[in-house]
């Protein structure tokens, strides 16, 4: 997010913004995980704290916010609805550049059952098999999982 137009922001101002989420392709479980970046010097920050209108349906979970209802082709869903500039800042953040990076990924819903109660709801580890890298709706970069393993444990072996 770049700011306003004039790129002035102000301590306490809101900024509307919502990062929507739109599944293209099978149904799916989404989770997104906000990036706060700013330059190595900079003192000041933006934090999950800063992001206004998260809906309770979201479950954090780690660094994550799960979204526990599947996701239709077709179908969104916001994340949250704006950011605040905290009110402790002051002119000597003037100049300094903030970036809120949301970084999305899905899980197709056909084969999983992600346990909400859980530290990881997906598991430990899933296997990417698709990654889409997405900037204002337009695809920049697809990558697909060249080579698949079939690892057998125990009895299985025999099948």
């Amino acid at each position: 997010y770049e700011g306003p137009e004039n790129g002035i922001v102000l301590p306490s101002q809101v900024i509307s913004k919502i990062p929507r989420i739109t599944n293209y392709a099978e149904p799916c479980y989404v989770r997104v995980k906000p990036v706060f970046d700013a330059e190595e010097t900079q003192d000041y920050r933006l934090g999950e704290e800063d992001l206004g209108g998260i809906e309770d349906v979201w479950l954090k979970a780690g660094e994550y916010y799960y979204y526990p209802k599947v996701l239709g082709k077709q179908e969104s869903v916001d994340f949250f609805r704006t950011i605040t500039i905290p009110s402790a800042w002051t002119s000597e953040a003037e100049g300094q550049v903030l970036s809120v990076e949301i970084q999305a990924e899905a899980v197709q819903a056909a084969n999983v059952t992600p346990d909400f109660t859980a530290e990881a709801p997906w598991g430990e580890e899933l296997e990417i098999e698709q990654c889409v890298h997405e900037a204002d709706n337009t695809v920049s970069e697809v990558s697909q999982q060249s080579f698949l393993t079939v690892s057998y444990e125990g009895a299985a072996r025999n099948l």
